[in-house]
Order: structure tokens, then sequence, then C-alpha cells
């Protein structure tokens, strides 16, 4: 499948993966956000559940904006290794299943007519329980492409013979060079 796919599409694909997941981050970050409502009292409900969602999808977030812009637009610094980023794109994909699966069986999501006089939008609650697995998917597809393209790599990878050591000796002052005369008055301060 990947013998067919020229380099130029596996950067589209990859750019297009992590512009995904940028997005369906920063959706649950103002889904999130936007889930408990303020009327001029603070009653406490951003709890531990809700600031562990934004943080992912922060973290998230970043990372993808940090793929997308510094490295491949403006290549001001290098991709990662292939195992580093399959570690990191595996930890943010459990990271994002993780909070994604603690904000689907919050309180605010399974006793929801309870917190409706604190203005709590369960839908939208719901809604940013949904972009953080879709993220979550997202980051899994950009681990599987890394896989995939690590494994056509290393399969198809020229083998490159191992040159000798060349050896070459210091080069040396000459005896008429002016370096090596140290008889000049200047010298013998």
């Amino acid at each position: 499948m990947l013998v067919l796919v020229s380099p130029s599409t596996l950067r589209t694909l990859r750019v297009s993966l992590r512009a995904l997941q940028f997005v369906s981050c920063l959706s649950a970050m103002i889904l999130v956000t936007l889930s408990y409502g303020y009327q001029g009292v603070f009653y406490g409900l951003y709890t531990s559940v809700s600031i562990f969602v934004y943080t992912m999808s922060y973290t998230a977030m970043l990372y993808a904006l940090w793929c997308i812009l510094v490295v491949e637009t403006l290549h001001v610094a290098n991709r990662l290794t292939a195992r580093m980023e399959q570690a990191v794109d595996a930890t943010l994909a459990l990271l994002m299943l993780a909070a994604g699966v603690v904000l689907a069986h919050s309180a605010a999501v399974s006793k929801c007519t309870i917190y409706g006089h604190f203005n709590v939008h369960c839908g939208t609650v719901k809604a940013a329980s949904a972009f953080t697995f879709v993220g979550m998917v997202f980051f899994l597809a950009s681990l599987a492409l890394t896989c995939l393209t690590t494994v056509h790599d290393v399969a198809h990878a020229a083998t490159e013979a191992p040159e000798a050591y060349h050896v070459e000796t210091t080069p040396i002052v000459s005896p008429s060079s002016p370096i090596g005369d140290h008889d000049e008055p200047s010298c013998k301060v």
C-alpha cells in the first residue's frame, strides 16, 4: 500500500492528520470551557475532570500545532525520530482516551438534570467528550501511519557499504615558515 505513495503524499497526509488533531482538540477544549455556564456566581463546577480534559486537549492541540507550523510549514525544527513520534502519538492517544472516558462517565453527563440549575450544558459536555474521542482516533491514525512508513522505510532502505577510515597525518610547520621563528625581540619579552 505505502509503496505506491510518494513522499509528498505522505507529507500531505501527515499534515492533514495533524490539522484534524488540532481542530478536534481545539473543539474539545472550547466545548469543555462552554459546558459550564456562569451567571455571576462560581459554583465550583470546574472539577478535576473538566480540568484534566482541558489540559489533555490543550497539550495535544499544542503538539499538533507544533508539528504543523514549526516542523512541516516553517521548517524551523526537525521532525522527531520515528520511534519518538510513535511514543508521543501513543501517549497522547492514551491520554485523550482517558480524558474522553472520564468526561463521558462524569456526573455532568450521567446526572445532568441535577446540575441543570447550575447552568451545566449537557449537550456541550457530551460533544466535548465526543471530540476528545475523535482526537484520540486521529492520534491513533497518525501512530499507524508512522508505524507503516517506518516498516516500509526499514524494508526498502538502501544498504551502504561501510567505508574504511581514512588516516592522514597532521600538518606540521615547515622549518622555513615565519610562524616558527621565535628569535624576534617581541617574543623574548
